[in-house]
């Protein structure tokens, strides 16, 4: 299992990198769905570690910290990114089309969240 986790976390650490790219080109909908994308990656990727075996198929953050044991100080980045992967992907999501909903600041705020639940996520996987 030692090899998914590195794949895993191989996804959102380059998942995380596409956020912070897709910043500076001004593709901020995108950058979104990237910062949501790595963080149920690295999730993901520490379930593994933990439990020994695959996740069950879901992108609910929150169901995903819960299942290993976020700390409490998470959870708020958890809720910010969470309902994200449907209106940054949909354009009948939403009141409009993800590419006129999000901008700069928003994209950098869910790039925050997410960096600040994979640097905790690297430590306890050692990746």
């Amino acid at each position: 299992m030692k090899e998914e986790v590195n794949k895993w976390m191989e996804q959102a650490l380059a998942d995380l990198d596409a956020a912070k790219k897709n910043i500076k080109i001004k593709i901020y909908y995108l950058s979104v769905q990237c910062s949501c994308q790595s963080v149920e990656k690295a999730l993901k990727a520490l379930f593994i570690k933990q439990s020994n075996k695959m996740p069950e198929k879901t992108h609910d953050l929150i169901k995903l910290g819960k299942s290993v044991n976020i700390p409490k100080k998470y959870f708020d980045a958890l809720y910010e990114l969470n309902p994200e992967w449907i209106p940054a992907r949909y354009p009948d999501a939403a009141t409009t089309t993800p590419v006129r909903d999000y901008n700069e600041a928003s994209a950098n705020l869910h790039l925050k969240k997410a960096q600040e639940v994979i640097e905790w996520v690297k430590k306890k996987t050692g990746k």
